[in-house]
């Protein structure tokens, strides 16, 4: 019920009108990814309390050129740890055309990658306008309700993945637990 409360939320934002101020454009920095808040089960299954999931990637955007996946964790830019979504916009945000070095797990194994970030222009509007995106609604749309499932899907994989672990290390615990018995059972029966 609340996933499809905050799609519901997400379509109604869409259809509001959005009020700008008067002033200049701005130019932000841009890593060219679509980023998630890491759930607190998918925190305890990668065995961290931060960082940020990459959901999606952008082709020929900075994220892309310097090798970054979906499924990858941003822990760090520029060695400051990164506790949430808001947090990475920020960094990104005040860095347009800087190198950044961004800190992510892979397949839980730390790495780094240098990262020269994008440049995009904001345009300032004022008064009320409505979203040129309108007539892309359903597409936009489908794209979050993809995501959401690919999020999902992760889970899934996550799960599963320290199932399938525990299971052989049950199994080869399992293993040594018998041959200590038959070990201890040749040492009482000579």
């Amino acid at each position: 019920m609340v996933k499809i409360t905050k799609i519901a939320i997400i379509a109604v934002i869409l259809f509001l009108p959005v009020y700008g101020e008067a002033g200049k454009d701005s130019t932000v920095g841009w890593l060219g990814v679509v980023i998630e808040e890491l759930s607190p089960a998918m925190q305890a299954a990668l065995g961290v309390d931060y960082g940020v999931l990459i959901a999606e990637v952008v082709e020929n955007s900075p994220a892309a050129a310097a090798g970054l996946q979906m499924g990858d964790v941003i822990m760090t830019l520029d060695r400051v740890k990164v506790n949430g979504a808001e947090e990475l916009q920020d960094l990104v945000k005040g860095r347009p055309g800087q190198e950044v070095e961004i800190g992510y797990l892979r397949r839980q194994k730390q790495k780094t990658v240098l990262v020269r970030l994008g440049r995009r222009i904001i345009k300032k509007q004022r008064g009320p306008t409505f979203s040129p995106d309108l007539p892309d609604l359903p597409r936009r749309l489908e794209r979050t309700l993809k995501k959401t499932l690919r999020r999902f899907q992760l889970d899934h994989d996550i799960y599963q993945e320290t199932v399938d672990s525990l299971r052989q290390q049950i199994l080869e615990l399992q293993r040594q637990l018998q041959e200590l018995q038959q070990r201890l059972q040749k040492r009482s029966n000579p």
